[in-house]
């Protein structure tokens, strides 16, 4: 931190008082001292160091290490201020012991004397010191629904009976809260989730000890949710509260709905409810079902494991069941003495390099890390890359999202660039798919605009290319509708250059009335092998004009 003036410029040596920013700086210097041992044995914020061990032994050493670097980074502690030796601590408004987490004595007390608020101003300044203790209370926010309404801007403040039972019930339970145990290591962590029509609610448990409490309000939207919705909706808001437990870690979630045990076995989902399998995807979790009046502590013991549903692939289930041995038969053709060269797999088989050798397996193939080996011989090449790309499973992917599916279960050398060559050269793709990729611009824009309708000839005569739709609106008629439209017909062969921006067409008898010269800009080079049986299905000049 420094500041200029009309002497020079200065920089602070020690913090002063008084900068907004002198707390960020100062967690960001304490994070980078601490962080050997952050998480481990100890926790900061700001300039409050919790040191925490298991035993006087280990806790005489973690003392030690932490004073020597405080000495090593010239940073000193008033020893009026710390405390050592002690059983239980006061940490951020908690009280930390060997049990668990408690609430602090002191902010109860003051919840005791609290008197009925007689204005919105004190319910906001009640909710406020209630709801940091609200992962205590089970359902707080359902419990807190009748009074956060007076919160809002243009409600008619009037406190009634229903509100005065809320606050009085928020009191008791702040008075009366559970101990909540703290996590011991990364598993065995199991969910309870649950939806109503007022709100979220959700209870973190690890080895039968409750972690935590949650709950929300329905936002206005969500009240038009279908109860199916509103219960995959609980297990989202779970999964995201407490994403720093439950992340890169096996979990249980439990749910009283019983259709969402079935949720990834399901084929048609809605939008919304495909982005929430996508954050799901993210954890791993078993979502499994149980009674709203059973123990859900011995449930959860009762219940078996469930087998997690295999994702369906275009490749083993197209794909004739002769593929495992068409494999082998080939693979045994390449590695014949004067094939094995032209297979480029010499390196792959030797003995010194046994991170890369092809392994044999049970049926007899040679794979790569679990991957099979596809030889360039009996055309397997093509006919995998045709069924992950063309049957009707799939929908035309780009090369890389082909390419990540294809390498999970194949391999053969230059793969990823043999997969980008197959799908330049799909004609489905050239017609449907839109350019996304813009060219780099220049620094100097007046070339740019100068060139904007001076395309450097880019076709030459027998070339075939696409022609671009979208000039010819209210020219062309389609038997589809809307955004179901070809960009692009085609592919045309090139029969004349007319100057240096424009291409003479041969265009079939259907297009008889266009004018076949166009502007380069209105063409693409198409790259496509296959024959055109019909070039223009469904494409019709309007008769009207």
């Amino acid at each position: 931190m420094a500041f200029r003036t009309r002497y020079g410029h200065y920089e602070f040596q020690v913090m002063p008082f008084g900068l907004t920013n002198a707390p960020a700086v100062f967690m960001d210097l304490m994070n980078r001292v601490c962080k050997p041992y952050m998480d481990k044995f100890v926790i900061v914020f700001n300039d409050d160091i919790l040191i925490y061990s298991k035993d006087e032994k280990e806790h005489k050493e973690h003392l030690k290490a932490i004073l020597e670097l405080l000495k090593g980074e010239k940073l000193y502690t008033k020893f009026l201020k710390c405390e050592f030796w002690i059983p239980n601590v006061q940490f951020l408004g908690h009280v930390i012991d060997s049990r668990g987490i408690h609430v602090d004595p002191a902010k109860i007390e003051s919840i005791k004397d609290w008197s009925s608020p007689k204005m919105p101003t004190k319910i906001r300044r009640f909710l406020g010191l209630a709801g940091y203790y609200r992962r205590f209370i089970e359902g707080f926010l359902k419990i807190a629904k009748s009074m956060t309404k007076f919160t809002q801007k243009g409600i008619k403040f009037d406190w009634g009976e229903k509100e005065e039972n809320a606050f009085q019930l928020i009191k008791q339970k702040l008075c009366s809260v559970p101990i909540l145990a703290l996590p011991e290591g990364n598993k065995d962590f199991v969910v309870y989730c649950d939806a109503s029509h007022k709100g979220l609610g959700a209870v973190l448990m690890h080895r039968e000890k409750v972690i935590a409490y949650a709950s929300r309000q329905l936002k206005i939207h969500e009240k038009n949710y279908t109860t199916h919705d509103l219960e995959l909706g609980s297990v989202v808001f779970a999964l995201k509260m407490w994403r720093h437990y439950l992340y890169g870690t096996e979990c249980i979630v439990f749910t009283d709905h019983k259709s969402l045990q079935h949720i990834l076995d399901q084929k048609e989902l809605k939008m919304r409810q495909q982005q929430w399998l996508e954050l799901l995807s993210d954890y791993d979790s078993d979502i499994r079902y149980h009674p709203r009046k059973a123990n859900v502590v011995a449930d959860a013991l009762s219940h078996k494991e469930r087998d997690k549903p295999l994702r369906v692939r275009a490749l083993v289930m197209t794909i004739s069941l002769n593929l495992p041995k068409q494999i082998l038969e080939a693979q045994i053709e390449a590695l014949k003495p004067e094939n094995l060269e032209k297979e480029d797999v010499g390196g792959m088989i030797r003995t010194d390099t046994p991170k890369k050798r092809l392994e044999l397996y049970a049926d007899g193939t040679l794979c790569l890390q679990g991957m099979s080996w596809l030889p360039c011989y009996d055309d397997l090449r093509s006919v995998i890359m045709h069924e992950s790309h063309k049957s009707k499973y799939y929908i035309h992917p780009g090369f890389k999202k082909m390419y990540q599916d294809m390498k999970k279960l194949y391999w053969w050398p230059n793969m990823k660039a043999d997969i980008a060559t197959y799908v330049s050269k799909c004609l489905t793709c050239a017609k449907v798919k839109a350019d996304h990729q813009r060219p780099s611009g220049l620094l100097d824009r007046q070339k740019n605009y100068f060139d904007r309708k001076r395309k450097p000839m880019e076709f030459k005569v027998g070339d075939r290319v696409m022609l671009k739709v979208s000039p010819w609106k209210g020219v062309v008629r389609f038997i589809k509708q809307g955004k179901l439209n070809p960009r692009y017909i085609g592919p045309f062969k090139v029969l004349a250059k007319i100057g240096d921006i424009a291409s003479k067409l041969e265009l079939p008898q259907e297009l008889k009335r266009v004018h076949h010269t166009f502007h380069v800009s209105n063409l693409k080079k198409c790259y496509a092998d296959e024959p055109l049986a019909m070039p223009l299905e469904g494409v019709h000049i309007d008769e009207t004009l």
